[in-house]
């Protein structure tokens, strides 16, 4: 069935398109509706893309959430507060970067 087979590429194609779309809108999303808060380091993954998990408050409510990029990801320690971006409308979607720079947020 030729047709089926130029149907399943456009398919994947629309698919790949849509989720790497999706991913480019975060910071746009943050930096066009985010907020900046401090967050406070709740474990390090130096074997997982250098991954920062993190704890902070939004809305009166707790939110854990992660990211990696942290330039000072080897003097970072658990306990450390750090500037976060983070969407209020869906507070997950939080980075350590700032999404106007898209560099490493402070350390403070």
């Amino acid at each position: 069935m030729p047709g089926s087979w130029g149907s399943g590429i456009a398919l994947w194609a629309v698919l790949a398109a849509a989720f790497g779309l999706a991913g480019g809108l975060r910071p746009y999303r943050l930096l066009r509706h985010g907020a900046t808060t401090q967050a406070v380091v709740t474990a390090k993954e130096p074997d997982n893309h250098q991954l920062v998990h993190f704890r902070f408050v939004a809305a009166g409510a707790p939110v854990e959430a992660q990211g990696n990029g942290i330039v000072e990801f080897e003097a970072l320690r658990v306990g450390d507060s750090v500037t976060i971006h983070y969407l209020p409308s869906a507070p997950t979607v939080a980075s350590l970067r700032s999404p106007r720079t898209r560099r490493t947020c402070a350390r403070r």
